[in-house]
């Protein structure tokens, strides 16, 4: 019985299968846009000098404050003024470490 449905699947019209893989695009892409959304966050928070409103974040992410406190609740809890916090930290100097000049210049200071 269900190689029956395996084999009225692959039957399906070519229009219905394209459908199925323009689908499956679109939802790869809204997980790329969703990675580029949180990274303008960041990017936000990194270029402010102190914590800042949810409602200026937003307006200068060109976004709803409901979209950018959505993203925002994943970053930190409990606060109503966002910062970057320890993790962009360990994530700035593991940045900086895979940089060649910077460890040669660390070795050189040792």
């Amino acid at each position: 019985m269900w190689l029956q449905g395996a084999f009225a699947r692959l039957k399906r019209p070519v229009s219905h299968r394209k459908a199925m893989i323009n689908r499956a695009n679109d939802i790869n892409r809204a997980g790329v846009k969703a990675i580029e959304i949180a990274g303008r966050i960041l990017d936000l928070l990194a270029a402010a000098e102190q914590p800042i409103a949810l409602r200026d974040l937003a307006a200068a992410g060109h976004m709803s404050p409901g979209k950018a406190h959505r993203y925002l609740t994943s970053f930190v809890a409990g606060t109503r003024r966002y910062a970057l916090g320890p993790l962009s930290m360990r994530l700035g100097l593991a940045a900086l470490n895979s940089h060649q000049p910077l460890r040669d210049a660390i070795a050189l200071v040792r």
